[in-house]
């Protein structure tokens, strides 16, 4: 049968929950303010209690990757790409599937626990994996930069120093949520959604390519691409 619970001790239950709610959020924002710099940490410890779900998070799901599987297959191809440089790699749950068509491929991770296992899996005479600090200056020049949804967890501190690197490639293809709320700053493994053609980012940048729409039309993943002239 099922329980009456009492109006008021719901209502107590449900006050206690909410305290115990905030708690849990300023202690682990203290933390994350404490860990700032130690990206390997932090990002070690998302993979290492899912904290996104499904390793990467939702958004490396195979079955909404499809299309853009192809379109960097077609980028490759088109663009005569024979080095590439995949700064926040991931788990490879969708990059598995691509045909990197004989190019030098470089897959980044601040996270020791997907590099590892990608090297143990994956690694093959054309596909390495490099664990690094985070610091963007580790990251060697490539004809192709890809970043795909890692922007949009690193504070925007992080992202100006992203974009020093930029000149360093032929072409970069970065993905990220954008929506009407964007660029919000946030603490390392946070989430905002992201538009770097608007302030304080203001880069020149082409939609390339549509990822996925978001339930309910909130918000889409964008690819955008920037070019150099080297």
């Amino acid at each position: 049968m099922p329980v009456q619970l009492d109006e008021r001790f719901f209502q107590q239950l449900v006050m206690f929950l909410q305290q115990t709610d905030n708690k849990l959020n300023f202690i682990k924002t203290m933390l994350l303010k404490q860990n700032a710099q130690n990206l390997n940490m932090l990002f070690d410890t998302v993979y290492e209690t899912n904290m996104w779900g499904n390793g990467s998070g939702s958004g490396s799901k195979e079955e909404i990757l499809h299309g853009y599987v192809m379109f960097l297959q077609d980028f490759l191809q088109k663009h005569e790409i024979r080095t590439i440089a995949d700064v926040g790699c991931g788990d490879w749950q969708f990059s598995k599937n691509i045909d990197w068509g004989g190019a030098s491929y470089t897959g980044y991770d601040v996270a020791s626990f997907v590099i590892n296992a990608n090297n143990a899996r994956y690694a093959k005479e054309n596909v390495h994996f490099v664990h690094y600090n985070g610091d963007f200056a580790q990251i060697q020049s490539a004809d192709l930069l890809i970043c795909k949804d890692v922007l949009q967890h690193l504070p925007n501190a992080k992202i100006h120093e992203f974009i020093t690197i930029l000149p360093k490639f032929r072409y970069a293809l970065i993905a990220n949520d954008i929506g009407e709320r964007v660029n919000a700053d946030i603490l390392p493994t946070q989430y905002r959604a992201l538009d770097l053609r608007k302030p304080p980012f203001n880069l020149t940048l082409e939609v390339v390519h549509l990822i996925k729409r978001m339930p309910r039309g909130r918000f889409s993943c964008g690819l955008f691409c920037r070019r150099n002239h080297l």
